[in-house]
């Protein structure tokens, strides 16, 4: 999965969903996540963008702006069996009501 250069403003996903929710079995799915900005998103879930079981995830120049979680990871919830690397990548203003803003 790759995703790049987008603008993505003021999406709600419904119960028990994020606006990205991505998960593998067996060998791991890449995802590249480059030049995006992610702005006023918000998850019924943990990880208000992103939430990740089995993944590779990289994020690189993206901006993240005031998204939020009812729960945990106002930006992304990563399960253990994940990989994740984030670079040169901006966080502002993203909350979670329990805790983990980013």
């Amino acid at each position: 999965v790759f995703l790049y250069n987008n603008y993505v403003y003021n999406t709600e996903s419904e119960i028990g969903a994020n606006l990205f929710k991505l998960s593998s079995l067996g060998n791991k799915l890449n995802v590249i996540s480059h030049h995006n900005r992610f702005e006023a998103n918000s998850g019924s879930n943990s990880g208000g963008v992103w939430n990740l079981s089995g993944m590779k995830f990289s994020d690189s120049n993206s901006l993240y702006l005031s998204n939020f979680s009812p729960f945990t990871g106002g930006v992304l919830t990563v399960n253990a069996q994940s990989e994740c690397e984030i670079r040169n990548s901006k966080f502002y203003g993203n909350a979670a009501r329990d805790n983990g803003g980013v």
